[in-house]
């Protein structure tokens, strides 16, 4: 097996990159963010993985099944997915019930990692 050759980007490249990642991430919080007020939820909400109080900024909503969590619990449990190979990434309340409205959608997950944590 080969190792895969990585090209190195030139700074205006990767400033590119970067600006694009911080635009997507950012129009990804907006839209999670208005899903939360659309569910007239208050300027917090408790995460129902870590349990903890969180602002509303944090929110992730997944398309899919609907649920809410924080971002930092829905990228972790996004993150340990995939190290994992458990396809499709399941929305950690629905789990335990293999309902098949549970799975991230691609654009949910993309949404929550950077491209190099997809590799």
């Amino acid at each position: 097996m080969s190792a895969k050759s990585i090209q190195p980007l030139n700074d205006e490249d990767f400033a590119r990159q970067l600006q694009d990642k911080f635009n997507n991430d950012r129009a990804q919080i907006a839209q999670d963010s208005k899903v939360a007020r659309d569910l007239d939820l208050n300027s917090k909400f408790n995460c129902p993985v870590c349990m903890k109080s969180c602002p509303i900024e944090s929110v992730f909503y997944s398309s899919g099944c609907k649920h809410l969590c924080c971002r930092k619990c829905a990228r972790t449990w996004t993150k340990t997915e995939i190290y994992q190979s458990r396809f499709p990434v399941r929305c950690p309340e629905c789990m335990p019930l293999k309902e098949s409205k549970g799975e991230f959608h691609p654009k949910d997950i993309e949404g929550l990692l950077n491209p190099e944590e997809l590799m």
